[in-house]
């Protein structure tokens, strides 16, 4: 595997000695196999990770400092060999890499090296930023100097390894280059391969002047050729630093291949001199062209302003026909208006003639029509007195009618008012049982807490509970009579209100219809009912149910052994009973004429221990702390009702 590095300054055309040596078989480095990285890339990397290396501009010693990069930078250059390791011949230019020469030499003996230079006046004929500024020119040359004599330096310390040629030889004698080269790195004779005169490069023709503007096909080609001119005046420039010419002279006697001066380099001068008489032919002939083209344009702008006034003079007269033309035009629109008014004045007249005679005509179908109406509201009037006495004399029976509903809704009003004393008096008497009940247990309670009373007591305790058990149950079934006998009456009344609001109603609806008028919506009539049964709703309440079962449990000890079973049937009681009212609508219980007999009953112990119990029974805390509760509200009933009497 044969390796070939290119570094020459960026103004000595370097590119086309590595563009021969591609063109001749070598091949261009392929990127590193693992990063990806070129070796112009592995260079500026290299040179950047070395500060004191990276200079823009190059010293005036006579050998720039050499990087001195330790092993960790070889990864880099040893994955681009595995990358190329393939190619049996291939290389790459970098003229940044004059610093990194070293580095390379010792990382891989098998490196050719090709130091390229050029002749000094390409320095600035190749240069277009440096203007006329004479520190920038010799800034520039300085560089130059600096740059050649590093290369030299390495190449008088690496000559078995390096060749040193002159760009511009190298294009003039191709075959030669190539030679030496095939030599300088030992490789076979198919690898480098002679190229026909044809292809070697010329690159004399870009460093060529090229007029800008708008000159004539002549101009151009006249100066087409001009690169003389430039040349001369770029090494007239440089013999003023002649240690630039010494410098070019010993690179000339050191390369391996030299700038070889043609016979017609002495004349510059006059070649130079013949392009500058050429360029001054053209422009003497541009500006004639010029001249003649000027001289063309004011002939040209002479007719066309003759052109113009001409057409001015047709404008002005085409101006006037038309001011002619319009006027015609003003005094016919005139006459055309009067004989349209004209004609508008007659067709309104006749017009009017037909307007007179549909308006005649119209008139007698319209005393015809009037005639014919008259007579169909004179029968409409013989129906109407006909309808009008049987409606008299319906409404005197319905209002007889009505005056009977009313005597029997007041009737059924007053027996509803004693069904309701008589529930409002059971219902006492069922509450001071409840109470009677109640105490009788609370105090059965502290005897049975006291274990001290005979067995007579004990006894007589008892019947004293079951009388009053009894008593209760009387009075429930009492107040159910009642309130079945209510609710009868209720619907009934309700009947009789529907029948007298519907009678009512009918009545306003015959007399809108005599009136002729739309019936409106109907009002309301009916009166606000009233309602009752708020005790007995706070009863049906499922804290209330619960707080009664357990105080019927606790009389005694198979009573509280059955406790938990009785509340569990007495809340599926209650769940069945709300699914069959679940489509009942009732008012709240504050709206109740009895409402107060509501907060009555919630002052009950039964509806006290059961509210306390439902409070509580939503968490383990609470199943735990049930019982303590629970006796405590028991507690203080005790004390409400001692303070009570």
């Amino acid at each position: 595997m044969n390796k070939i590095m290119i570094v020459g300054h960026p103004t000595s055309e370097y590119q086309d000695v590595e563009a021969l040596l591609v063109e001749c078989g070598m091949a261009t480095a392929l990127p590193s196999r693992r990063e990806g990285l070129t070796p112009t890339e592995i260079n500026s990397m290299l040179i950047k990770a070395h500060p004191a290396a990276d200079r823009s501009a190059f010293g005036l010693v006579r050998s720039l400092p050499q990087v001195e990069a330790g092993p960790i930078w070889n990864g880099m250059a040893l994955d681009l060999m595995l990358g190329n390791i393939d190619q049996k011949l291939w290389g790459w230019a970098d003229p940044h890499a004059l610093q990194l020469l070293d580095y390379w030499k010792k990382l891989d003996p098998s490196i050719a090296f090709v130091l390229v230079y050029d002749s000094p006046e390409s320095l600035l004929v190749r240069s277009s930023d440096l203007g006329l500024k004479l520190d920038a020119l010799q800034e520039r040359v300085r560089e130059w100097c600096s740059y050649n004599e590093a290369l030299l330096h390495f190449f008088y310390r690496n000559s078995e390894r390096s060749l040193l040629v002159h760009a511009q030889q190298v294009r003039a004698s191709a075959s030669g280059y190539l030679q030496q080269v095939r030599a300088r790195i030992n490789a076979p004779v198919d690898l480098l391969l002679e190229v026909p005169r044809d292809n070697i490069l010329i690159g004399d023709a870009h460093h060529d002047v090229t007029i800008q503007g708008d000159a004539s096909a002549t101009v151009l080609s006249a100066m087409s050729e001009a690169g003389a001119i430039k040349r001369f005046l770029a090494k007239t420039l440089i013999g003023d630093y002649p240690e630039v010419g010494q410098l070019f002279e010993e690179m000339q006697t050191a390369a391996n291949l030299p700038f070889i001066t043609p016979a017609a380099e002495s004349e510059s001068v006059h070649r130079a001199w013949r392009e500058l008489l050429a360029i001054e032919q053209a422009e003497a002939s541009y500006h004639i062209a010029l001249e003649e083209q000027e001289a063309d344009f004011a002939g040209r702008i002479d007719d066309l302003q003759v052109s113009i006034s001409k057409l001015h003079g047709k404008l002005a007269d085409v101006q006037q026909e038309n001011l002619i033309q319009l006027q015609t035009l003003h005094e016919a629109q005139e006459r055309g208006e009067c004989y349209r008014n004209e004609l508008l004045e007659e067709v309104g007249r006749a017009s009017q003639l037909v307007e007179f005679e549909s308006l005649a005509e119209d008139r007698k179908k319209a005393i015809e029509k009037l005639e014919q109406q008259m007579l169909e509201k004179e029968v409409l009037a013989s129906a109407a007195q006909q309808k009008l006495s049987a409606l008299i004399e319906r409404n005197s029976q319905d209002s007889a009618h009505i005056l009977q509903l009313e005597r029997d809704l007041s009737a059924l009003t007053k027996e509803s008012a004693q069904s309701r004393v008589q529930r409002r008096d059971m219902e006492a008497a069922l509450l001071y049982a409840q109470e009677e009940l109640e105490r009788s247990h609370i105090e059965l309670q502290e005897v049975l807490e006291k274990n001290n009373s005979t067995s007579a007591e004990r006894s007589e305790t008892d019947e004293r509970l079951n009388r009053l058990n009894l008593q209760k149950t009387e009075a429930e079934m009492r107040v159910a009579q009642l309130d079945s006998v209510r609710i009868a009456l209720e619907k009934r009344n309700g009947s009789l209100q529907r029948e007298v609001n519907s009678l009512v109603e009918r009545i306003h609806q015959m007399q809108e219809e005599w009136e002729g008028r739309m019936p409106s919506s109907p009002a309301s009539v009916a009166k606000r009912q009233e309602h009752y049964g708020a005790a007995e709703r706070v009863r049906r309440q499922l804290s209330y149910r619960l707080g009664a079962t357990m105080i019927k449990h606790s009389y005694s000890v198979g009573g509280w052994l059955t406790m938990p079973l009785g509340l569990a049937k007495e809340a599926k009681r209650f769940r069945n009973e709300k699914e069959h009212r679940s489509k009942e609508k009732l008012p709240p219980i504050a709206s109740y004429r009895d409402a107060p007999e509501a907060d009555r009953m919630r002052r009950h112990l039964s509806y006290r221990l059961g509210s306390k119990m439902l409070g509580n029974a939503g968490s383990p805390i609470g199943w735990v702390r049930m019982p303590f509760i629970l006796r405590r509200e028991v507690k203080a009933f005790r004390e409400e009702r001692s303070k009570k009497s």
